[in-house]
């Protein structure tokens, strides 16, 4: 523990980063190297620097009861032992949020050695060492991982829930100890990426895009956004690769969401990716790269031209990812054939996304047949490929039915693949639709069976996935498969129960999938947004000309509300 500072011995921990506009900045540029220290101070001079020790969203605390904090929060080893091995092979490599593993591995050896030692006990005239901002932004860093892993362990998937958002709560009170908000630092960075991970994986992604806004506040302060040209060392590139994870995660959660990405065009402009010739790049390369080719996809739809040009840009990234990441018959274990799965489920939806334009009609006499059809032969291709892979690849590892960006991808294709004119009767979409919700649906009620309350009702934390809401998706999904044309003569104002108790209850008997409960058709009018009849005037799905994108999000993105309960969610 020797190589922590001491609580004052570092004033680099404070610094934040001030942009060429700011005073600090402008006289950066006039006095050149001289005094640097004394500009740097002068930030306080003009109010632009913080000055506060303690965190001022929690009441004042003394050195014991910070201590005291310190001493509850910290982890344990048997929690270190039991959950982080877990973290480097099946999380990391496929959400690197860290961005050195090998440092962070040997924090956590030293935080291991100096609690065998007895550091971190009451009276401990070491303890000390742990109460600067380093150690304790080392701590929250080290909860934010255990959340991650743990999630992702062999206990029961309620107490894995439960044991994760704990660790939740441990690692932001950590933060709140380190002054993480008027003390910034790269720690706190990488521990929000972490925490936000953890709410998507438990079902609360809306939660955690609203997160990754302080996230990037926090980055920006620290100058994670500033390309630095002057040097190129190893601290640079580690701050480059963060804000490259930033932006990756911003654009996947924005996009889900439909909503705006909280980065600029003119900072992704500063990333400097390295120009390649060949097949040299690695999943997390690609990733970075292509979510900064598809940001402007959270600003707006692009034309149809736009999307073309778009896809191909994504093509030629992935052109000159490593061989295994492209061919299934290049991979020569297990570890490459789990990064080539999870690289063509991002890749795939993606492009599905990109293609969206398609899903819409074309209006006559446009004079561009030829780009609406290879988006619609691309679109189809990766809405079957995302499916496709996402049930070989949990064939073979736990991780695309626990992480939320897999899940979520193999979700909206689906959907999609239903309500899109192009595939919704296509033989191949039934078949790999059926196979993704009775997966699903075994999956859940099994988890489910042995996870209840003292009620009898399935624990609060699984219920984004329990057979009650996978079924909800189910009833919308064949409900809008067997919306009946005008033309059949249904009655305008026929129920939503009565088209679930017929079309969708066959459905679900020609496929041998459990018929849906009685409670199911009160989720789906919920869903639908109205507690009247279904009206077939209003909701012509057959012949309106609305892309599914935008259906989903006006049905999917939807709150799932529990109609026996009025304050639960399902």
């Amino acid at each position: 523990m020797s190589n922590l500072p001491e609580a004052r011995a570092s004033r680099n921990l404070h610094k934040t980063y001030e942009g060429g506009s700011s005073i600090v900045g402008v006289l950066q540029q006039y006095a050149h190297d001289a005094a640097p220290e004394l500009l740097r101070e002068s930030g306080v001079s003009f109010g632009l620097q913080n000055t506060l020790d303690g965190d001022p969203f929690t009441e004042a605390t003394t050195p014991e009861n910070r201590r005291a904090s310190l001493l509850s929060l910290a982890p344990h080893t048997d929690e270190i032992q039991r959950f982080i091995p877990l973290y480097r092979h099946t999380i990391h490599p496929f959400v690197p949020l860290l961005v050195d593993i090998d440092e962070f591995e040997l924090h956590v050896c030293e935080y291991l050695e100096s609690r065998a030692a007895g550091d971190l006990r009451d009276g401990s005239k070491t303890l000390n060492q742990w109460l600067t901002g380093k150690g304790i932004n080392t701590i929250a860093v080290i909860l934010a991982t255990l959340s991650c892993s743990s999630y992702f362990s062999d206990i029961s998937i309620t107490e894995r829930s439960t044991t994760a958002l704990k660790f939740v709560a441990r690692a932001f009170q950590a933060l709140q100890l380190a002054n993480y908000m008027l003390r910034p630092s790269v720690e706190a960075v990488q521990t929000l990426l972490l925490l936000g991970n953890t709410l998507q994986n438990t079902g609360q992604s809306d939660g955690s895009w609203i997160l990754l806004g302080t996230t990037i506040r926090l980055a920006q302060a620290l100058g994670l956004h500033a390309a630095n040209t002057k040097t190129r060392g190893a601290n640079s590139r580690k701050k480059e690769a963060l804000w490259s994870v930033i932006v990756w995660q911003d654009c996947f959660l924005s996009v889900c969401h439909g909503r705006p990405s909280g980065i600029s065009k003119a900072q992704l402009k500063r990333l400097n990716f390295a120009a390649v010739t060949g097949p040299s790049l690695s999943y997390f390369e690609i990733m970075c790269r292509v979510g900064c080719l598809c940001v402007d996809l959270t600003e707006d739809v692009p034309t149809l031209k736009g999307s073309v040009d778009l896809v191909e840009a994504i093509d030629r990234c992935y052109s000159n990812a490593l061989p295994h990441l492209q061919s299934l018959d290049k991979c020569r274990n297990l570890h490459q054939r789990l990064e080539f799965f999870a690289l063509q489920i991002n890749m795939s939806f993606t492009i599905a996304v990109v293609c969206r334009p398609a899903m819409k009609k074309l209006p006559p006499g446009s004079g561009e047949d030829h780009y609406h059809q290879f988006l619609t032969t691309r679109a189809k291709q990766s809405l079957f490929t995302t499916l496709r892979t996402f049930l070989a690849f949990q064939a073979l590892s736990s991780m695309p039915l626990r992480n939320w960006s897999m899940l979520h991808s193999a979700l909206t294709s689906m959907l999609l693949l239903s309500v899109w004119e192009e595939t919704r009767h296509d033989p191949q979409s039934r078949d790999l639709q059926e196979r993704l919700v009775g997966l699903l649906l075994a999956v859940s009620e099994e988890s489910s069976s042995a996870d209840t309350d003292s009620d009898g009702h399935p624990s609060y934390y699984t219920q984004w996935l329990s057979p009650r809401s996978i079924r909800t998706l189910i009833a919308l999904q064949s409900a809008i498969r067997n919306t009946p044309p005008l033309t059949d003569h249904v009655s305008p104002t026929r129920s939503v129960e009565t088209l679930l108790t017929t079309s969708e209850g066959a459905s679900l008997h020609q496929t041998g999938l459990p018929v849906l409960d009685s409670q199911v058709p009160d989720q789906i009018t919920a869903l639908l947004g109205s507690s009247v009849a279904y009206d077939y005037d209003q909701f012509d799905w057959s012949t309106v000309d609305l892309s599914p994108f935008a259906f989903i999000d006006e049905t999917v993105n939807m709150p799932f509300y529990d109609s026996s309960q009025s304050n639960g969610f399902i």
